[in-house]
């Protein structure tokens, strides 16, 4: 339940400014039994997270320096109060969004446009087992590039995680396998176009395809398209699109 509530953040895009530096990936997080904070990560922290790591439900806690390699940069960590159900992914996600959405749009900056045309995601990640144990109430987001079933590193000199204009090493495809891609890999599809959605509710299925049908082919000029878009349970927070895939022959 967990997971395919995080994965659905595929299609979707993610209140904590990023600060990368050795400063923070350095700091160690709580370790006293019964802490609501207990191997809480700070915001900035840079983690060596594999392809199985970022999605599971539960990421190690442990740092390395921003200037090292990486593949995941916490952007937003926070405690929860009252009582947590840790098996209801859905209402564990609708407490993250709020902060989770802002912090990804600060990480990346840029507009709509290109942040959803990036390969960038959220990874949402909670309190193992046992640090549930020792007192551990916290949920936790980190960004990352995907490039198939492997972590794509992030830049290590303190730079833009967003080319501009964005290349092929960041711009999101869908590998062979539809696995979620950086267009440098081999790649069945691409993102050609966004299409900006509004309102405050959530607008449903049928009516963004329909939108999708009738705006895709203008966004990317091309007559057939794919299209991922901004999911219900993200629609308060995130940024409102269609992001519109074009078949390519790589």
């Amino acid at each position: 339940m967990l997971r395919s509530a995080v994965r659905s953040l595929l299609v979707t895009v993610a209140a904590a400014a990023l600060v990368a530096g050795p400063s923070l990936a350095d700091a160690a997080p709580a370790q006293r039994a019964g802490d609501p904070t207990f191997h809480l990560q700070p915001v900035g922290s840079c983690h060596a997270l594999t392809f199985k790591q970022y999605v599971a439900e539960s990421a190690p806690a442990t740092a390395v320096p921003c200037t090292e390699a990486h593949t995941s940069r916490t952007i937003a960590s926070f405690t929860l109060s009252g009582k947590v159900d840790w098996k209801d992914g859905a209402a564990l996600w609708a407490k993250a969004a709020k902060r989770c959405h802002p912090a990804f749009r600060s990480a990346l900056g840029g507009n709509a446009k290109t942040r959803n045309m990036s390969s960038y995601i959220i990874s949402f990640f909670i309190p193992t087992a046992a640090e549930r144990r020792q007192g551990a109430t916290w949920l936790r987001c980190d960004i990352a590039l995907p490039g198939g079933k492997q972590l794509q590193p992030l830049p290590t000199d303190g730079g833009r995680l967003l080319p501009v204009p964005l290349d092929d090493s960041v711009t999101y495809c869908l590998s062979p396998k539809n696995f979620r891609t950086v267009c440098a890999k081999p790649h069945t599809y691409r993102a050609g176009g966004v299409v900006r959605l509004s309102g405050k509710r959530y607008p449903g299925e049928k009516r963004i395809a329909r939108i999708a049908v009738r705006k895709c082919p203008g966004a990317t000029g091309v007559k057939k398209t794919y299209f991922y878009h901004t999911q219900r349970h993200s629609w308060r927070y995130a940024d409102k699109v269609i992001i519109c895939m074009i078949k390519t022959r790589r």
